[in-house]
C-alpha cells in the first residue's frame, strides 16, 4: 500500500482526528516561534504543533488549511472568560492524516513558519 499512496499528493491526504492538548506552561525558551514535530506509525501521521499566547485560554477551530502544497496547521485561542492572564503559555495541538502527508517536508503553523523538531522527509 506504501507505492499506491505514495502516488497520491499530500493534499489529498485525509484528516483523520484534531484535538487541542492545553498549556504546557511557561515556554522554556526565548525564541516564542511556533513549533511543529512529526510522528508516524500505522500509515497515519500526526503533526504535534506548539504555540505561544496569554495565559489562561482554550483552544478551538482545529483547521487544517491547504495552500497548493503547503499544509498550515491553524488552530484558534481564546478566553472562556474573557480574561487574559499577563504571562506566557505554550499551547499544544495535533493533526493527525492519513499516509500522503507523510511525505510533507515541512508544515506551518497559524501562517508561521516554525521550528522544525525531530526528523522530517528531507533529512532535517
Amino acid at each position: 500500500s506504501g507505492a499506491a499512496a505514495q502516488e497520491k499528493p499530500p493534499n489529498e491526504s485525509l484528516l483523520i482526528s484534531t484535538e487541542f492538548l492545553g498549556c504546557s506552561g511557561e515556554p522554556d525558551r526565548t525564541d516564542l516561534k511556533p513549533t511543529a514535530r512529526r510522528l508516524t506509525i500505522n500509515n497515519t501521521v500526526t503533526f504535534l504543533v506548539s504555540a505561544v499566547g496569554s495565559c489562561g485560554f482554550s483552544g478551538r477551530n482545529l483547521t487544517p488549511v491547504w495552500k497548493e502544497d503547503q499544509l498550515d496547521l491553524t488552530f484558534e485561542t481564546f478566553s472562556p472568560d474573557g480574561s487574559v492572564v499577563m504571562c506566557y503559555c505554550e499551547y499544544w495541538a495535533k493533526f493527525t492524516f492519513d499516509e500522503p502527508a507523510t511525505y510533507l517536508p515541512e508544515v506551518t503553523v497559524n501562517g508561521q513558519k516554525p521550528v522544525l523538531v525531530g526528523e522530517w522527509p528531507d533529512g532535517r
